[in-house]
């Protein structure tokens, strides 16, 4: 019985990354576009990744402990979703006008900012950032009323949620799709394309 309730926390955590374009997209199109090496590309989905989930673990657990009360957690987590969202659209906008902006000064300290601000774009983005299914899996988990589950299924559903998005970030930023990136002088349009959409996904999910 274990098992199947430990392997169901996986594949979920796998289909939850998966259908989310937000947890891999703005990651592959700010690497793409700054040119970032994979290391650090990789380094930073897992830093992103495990506070993603860490977040989400730490308020079910408040909530279990504390508040009690089901009906804060969907107040809590639609403004997240909605503040997340809101945080990508308008970052992409303003990634878009600093770029362009950057392209008129000495490259160096261009590279040098739009590195600093898309770094900070995808931390502030997960950090507020829901992982809806986390939340009630770790109530369900509680509820069996069995310690290896109530720790071991929310704790599977993380993992599997960081390394799909290192799989999906990995594919999006290796050498061998090249030649699908666009063209450099377009990378800015990419990037603030997909920090906008991935805001709209979040907001209207």
């Amino acid at each position: 019985m274990q098992i199947g309730w430990m392997a169901g926390a996986f594949v979920a955590g796998i289909l939850h990354t998966v259908a989310g374009v937000d947890h891999y997209l703005p990651l592959i199109a700010i690497a793409r576009g700054r040119r970032w090496s994979i290391r650090r590309t990789l380094k930073l989905t897992v830093f992103v990744g495990a506070l993603h989930v860490a977040v989400a673990w730490g308020i079910a657990s408040l909530m279990m402990t504390v508040w009690h009360d089901v009906g804060l957690f969907h107040r809590i987590d639609s403004w997240r979703a909605s503040l997340a969202g809101s945080l990508l659209i308008i970052s992409g906008v303003s990634y878009l006008l600093l770029s362009f902006r950057a392209s008129r000064r000495s490259v160096n300290l261009s590279e040098q900012k739009l590195n600093h601000f898309g770094t900070s774009i995808i931390v502030a983005a997960f950090l507020v950032g829901p992982c809806e299914p986390l939340i009630p899996l770790a109530f369900v988990a509680k509820a069996t009323g069995d310690e290896v589950l109530a720790f071991g299924m929310p704790f599977l559903f993380a993992l599997a949620t960081i390394v799909t998005m290192l799989f999906a970030v990995a594919l999006g930023v290796m050498p061998r799709f090249e030649r699908v990136r666009l063209a450099a002088q377009y990378s800015p349009i990419m990037v603030a394309m997909a920090l906008v959409v991935s805001g709209f996904w979040l907001v209207a999910g």
